[in-house]
């Protein structure tokens, strides 16, 4: 018996291993996977957090706006990711996300590897998604000092590998 869609889930050493007949296999942490997920897409991400100084009596802090980054699949531009965040394909479909899950990156620098529960807008490649799996994160994170200035503006580079999903109920 052939089925179009071979999905294979595995755990080990604290991760799920997901592969698909016609997505390239990941593997997601398992703290960030759940049983039924089923990958749409797997796309690249670039570009930079941006990070506003705010100063309020005598103290200063970093607040996170968002992302603005490109998406790429095969070395070309498929799409965007805004502050949100929200997923934008060339396509016209996108996904809203809200963090329902995190975990450490890789290193200090790295932000957090996160599940974000989505609402889709449009049809195409995002459309029907329900989950986004922000993994495999390298830098983005503020590491020198605290803001000087209320209202600067950094925005430290920033990469991720973001795996797209439907639930399989």
């Amino acid at each position: 018996m052939y089925l179009r869609q071979s999905v294979f889930a595995a755990s080990f050493a604290g991760f799920a291993s997901v592969a698909f007949a016609q997505a390239p296999a990941v593997t997601i942490p398992a703290a960030l996977s759940k049983p039924g997920d089923q990958i749409v897409a797997v796309i690249k991400g670039d570009g930079v957090l941006t990070y506003e100084c705010y100063r309020d009596k005598g103290e200063s802090y970093w607040m996170l706006l968002g992302p603005r980054m490109v998406m790429r699949q095969d070395g070309a531009v498929v799409g965007r990711i805004q502050r949100g965040p929200i997923w934008q394909h060339n396509d016209g479909s996108s996904v809203t996300g809200k963090s329902i899950a995190s975990i450490p990156g890789k290193t200090e620098k790295d932000v957090a590897q996160e599940r974000f529960e989505t609402e889709t807008k449009g049809t195409g490649l995002l459309a029907g998604v329900t989950a986004v799996v922000q993994m495999d994160t390298s830098d983005g994170t503020i590491t020198s000092g605290g803001c000087k200035e209320h209202g600067w503006l950094v925005g430290p580079p920033f990469t991720a590998t973001f795996v797209f999903l439907k639930s399989a109920q």
